[in-house]
């Protein structure tokens, strides 16, 4: 069964120590990195994240690390392409608009 750890808190409070203190407890229990998904809101976030787990599981990757430490927005792509809804994204706005600068779908002439 997966289990979902929800740490709420303003900035500052400790939520990064206390989820890292989590995964050294999972690590002691005998989870392996692979156990694991650590995500976070920003790509900063993640790659501050990837660090801090290579110190936990410093036999690790870079790669794997990568892998496991994912921003919500990467995490959600990633099930959409698994699940085939792998589209390019596109605005709200102006749904023939993608958010990468160009156009997708039929072109005006």
């Amino acid at each position: 069964m997966t289990e979902i750890i929800r740490v709420d808190g303003a900035p500052g409070v400790g939520k990064s120590t206390r989820l890292f203190e989590f995964v050294e407890e999972e690590k002691e229990s005998g989870k392996s990195l692979s156990d694991l998904y650590y995500l976070t809101f920003t790509r900063s976030g993640r790659e501050e994240s990837a660090t801090k787990l290579a110190e936990v599981f410093p036999t690790a990757d870079q790669e794997d690390l990568m892998k496991r430490a994912k921003t919500f927005h990467g995490a959600a792509w990633v099930a959409c392409a698994i699940n085939g809804l792998s589209g390019r994204p596109q605005r709200a706005d102006n749904p023939t608009h993608n958010r990468r600068g160009g156009f997708s779908g039929p072109s005006a002439t």
